[in-house]
């Protein structure tokens, strides 16, 4: 472990300037694009978009309080799901006024005034004969601001006073200022959610950037936000980073002997784990009271192992809206010092010393049902499905996390779901085994079975489903957590090849060296088929990298792609003449590039790209994984290595696409076409942010709006907008092309 802990430091001096002696290298993620394509950057856009941000900060989700037992092994998301439409069914609105009276709107159009009005009557002679109050009521006025609406009682009076002369028929009326008007606010609710468990989203719930945890699914924390982006990218300094908070708890009928108990992890498989000067906290919420109390904490260190905690719950939290959260201090600018929680569990009449419950579980997920590959062509995998299926599931790893034995059966099915029965069964009867407590097995699945091609046809997913159970008879506990009891081994037939898991816990990158044609590094992935075909596109997972605005982006570099029959010697079958720049994020992560006409390629061929300029060009790297003798790099084109022995076992994720081609677009660059970049900082702002757009986006106007959709300023486009007379709040800056294209960025003005 203590080399393994050197590696990562070694690393880290690397990431902040120094370089390592080998030209490639792995790198810390400080995006994860997996996020940004489930809420804000869709399309390679990084900025959420207008309708987007607008529409969730006038949400109001609503929550259901939960009871004991508490229970959540991540095995699946029980995070709050993000409403992105306001026609969602989960969706209600309702209106508030601000001028009640008698608990009915006041239907009024002229205003009141809080000072007293009058009716005065003069006689013909000009004495005052009589001076009446024009009281109008006590009216309930709601603040509009904030939901739930705050109130007070006024006392209101008619908006003017009237000066009546005995025997005039035409009293004067003097109107007054109004100072309260009827106004009006429309609130979004959403409604409860049975599977929501916790109240916010930063976290990102996966199976794969733990070591050995106790069941498949954690919860990691790390310096990515909930929507995969870097909290700080400008600056590398410890932030409070996530967030887990749980939904409130009723617990005002428990006893001084409820407990909460959890599974901790610093780094897993991750480039970066916690230093000393970052830390994972727990908190509980006193609702009486209505405060936060730390009742645990950790620095980071080094381990490869899960820890459990138990935290006595105190008398003082035993309320009827208990809550629960965790939150990490982590570095600001990307994937940074993660942490790992799983098993969480709050009940009472525990003990601390009451660490068993009655839970066999699956650990990790299933390895591929391919020998090879996680995903190929259906076609060619249908003449000769025994060639390219995996003989059998290996390693499936079975934990109990109960303090006896326990009698375990287990299978693994391969279904038929056209015709709802099943292809294929190991072994013919459930396989028993008796898993002593705390214990982990390995079990190894035989699947030796020739699957029929005539089921192959079109595109589609083959899975095996592994399953276990300890079968307990009526009198007994149940199986804690049935969902930690299944998991699933695919093989995707589709029309492209992949080695990885679609997951990128590191990225794999190249420095470049000078030539005769400028800073260069090229890096390629061989393939083999079962026979010659033709590639039609490329799919790439580009990895998001740390820059400031001193230095250009990545973005602003260019590559070309790259088809060989063979590198040694070179043997180029396509090179893209149109150079395309690197953007991130499509369908899960992947950017896919057509190429302009399809290309035939032999049986083994390699497909990569050329890059161009300063700085390394990093491609996901799935370090869950292991085709490192299919990855080659090098720095002519002509002299090629595996990557270097510092480098860890994993897979490029880089996937070419067979038989298929935007016959529309040509020879232009992919959608999106151009990715805007426009950039504001500092986010928030106290007193000036700054604007600085590309080179290729021309700004002619900015208007700047409130939530309500006031607009607050406008003018034509400055590179810096002074905000200091501006509330404290969050606002929309539309920026307007001169081609009248707009581009929206929301900003937040800070004390």
């Amino acid at each position: 472990m203590q080399k393994r802990y050197c590696w990562f430091v070694l690393l880290a001096f690397c990431l902040f300037g120094f370089q390592l002696k080998a030209q490639d290298h792995l790198t810390v993620p400080t995006y994860n694009p997996n996020l940004l394509n489930q809420t804000v950057a869709k399309k390679g856009d990084f900025s959420p978009t207008e309708k987007l941000n607008v529409l969730e900060d006038s949400l109001i989700y609503q929550y259901d309080t939960l009871s004991l037992p508490f229970l959540d092994d991540f095995s699946s998301d029980h995070l709050s799901k993000r409403v992105e439409d306001i026609n969602d069914p989960r969706v209600n609105d309702t209106t508030v006024y601000r001028i009640y009276q008698g608990g009915q709107v006041v239907q009024d159009t002229n205003g009141f005034v809080r000072d007293s009005t009058f009716y005065y009557q003069y006689g013909a002679d000009s004495s005052l004969l009589q001076k009446v109050e024009q009281f109008n009521g006590i009216v309930e006025v709601h603040n509009l601001s904030t939901f739930p609406t705050t109130t007070q009682n006024v006392n209101v009076y008619l908006p003017y006073n009237i000066y009546d002369t005995v025997g005039d028929p035409n009293p004067d009326t003097i109107f007054e200022m109004p100072d309260l008007f009827q106004d009006s606010a429309n609130y979004y609710f959403v409604a409860p959610d049975s599977n929501d468990f916790y109240v916010d989203r930063s976290v990102y719930i996966n199976r794969t950037f733990a070591i050995d945890p106790p069941t498949f699914g954690v919860a990691t924390f790390d310096g990515l936000t909930e929507y995969g982006l870097p909290y700080n990218i400008d600056q590398q300094i410890t932030v409070k980073a996530d967030y887990l908070t749980s939904l409130p708890i009723d617990l005002s009928f428990t006893l001084d002997t409820t407990y909460f108990s959890f599974f901790f992890e610093p780094q897993g498989i991750s480039l970066d784990g916690p230093e000393r000067e970052d830390s994972l906290v727990l908190e509980f919420y006193n609702s009486n009271r209505e405060k936060w109390g730390k009742v645990w904490g950790t620095p980071g260190f080094d381990a490869d192992t899960f820890q459990q905690v138990f935290v006595r719950v105190d008398s003082q939290f035993l309320t009827s809206a208990f809550q629960f959260r965790f939150r990490a201090y982590a570095n600001s600018a990307g994937a940074f010092d993660q942490w790992h929680i799983d098993y969480l569990y709050l009940n009472d009449q525990r003990e601390a010393s009451d660490k068993s419950v009655k839970d066999i579980a699956f650990t990790m997920p299933a390895p591929s049902l391919l020998k090879d590959y996680t995903a190929m062509p259906w076609w060619h995998f249908k003449p000769n499905p025994g060639a390219y299926m995996a003989d059998s599931v290996n390693g499936l790893r079975i934990k109990s996390l109960f303090q006896n034995g326990l009698n375990v059966f287990n299978k693994i099915v391969i279904p038929d779901t056209v015709n709802n029965s099943t292809f294929f069964r190991f072994p013919a009867s459930d396989q028993f085994s008796i898993l002593s407590a705390f214990s982990t097995i390995e079990r190894d699945y035989l699947i030796n079975f020739d699957f029929d091609p005539n089921y192959i046809d079109t595109a589609g997913t083959l899975a095996a489903i592994a399953d276990i159970d300890f079968r307990p008879s009526q009198s007994q506990d149940p199986d804690l957590i049935r969902a930690n009891d299944t998991v699933r081994s695919e093989a995707v037939l589709d029309n492209y090849y992949a080695y990885d898991d679609g997951t990128a816990e590191a990225g794999y990158g190249v420095n470049p060296q000078t030539s005769a044609d400028g800073l260069l590094a090229f890096m390629a992935v061989e393939f083999n088929m079962p026979f010659a075909d033709t590639v039609g596109g490329v799919q790439l997972y580009f990895l998001p990298q740390r820059f400031n605005f001193d230095n250009p982006p990545i973005t602003s570099q260019s590559f070309q792609l790259t088809l060989w029959n063979s590198l040694n010697p070179a043997q180029i079958v396509y090179q893209q003449e149109l150079r395309y720049r690197p953007f991130f994020s499509d369908d899960n992560g992947y950017v896919t590039f057509w190429l302009d006409t399809l290309i035939p390629v032999n049986q083994t061929f390699f497909v990569g790209f050329k890059a161009i300029g300063p700085k390394s060009m990093n491609i996901g790297y799935d370090l869950n994984t292991n085709h490192r003798d299919k990855i080659f790099w090098s720095l002519d084109g002509a002299s090629w290595s595996n990557p270097s022995r510092s480098i860890f076992d994993g897979s490029l994720m880089l996937r070419p696409v067979f038989r298929k081609k935007n016959w529309d677009v040509g020879v232009v660059e992919p959608k999106p076409k151009y990715k805007v970049q426009i950039d504001v900082y500092p986010n928030p702002a106290r007193e000036l942010i700054s604007i600085r757009a590309d080179d290729r986006t021309s700004l002619a106007n900015f208007q700047l709006f409130n939530l309500k959709g006031q607009l607050m300023r406008e003018g034509v486009y400055q590179k810096e907008l002074d905000v200091s007379n501006l509330d404290k709040g969050v606002y929309l800056l539309r920026l307007i092309s001169k081609q009248g294209k707009t581009h929206s960025r929301k900003i937040m003005i800070a004390d």
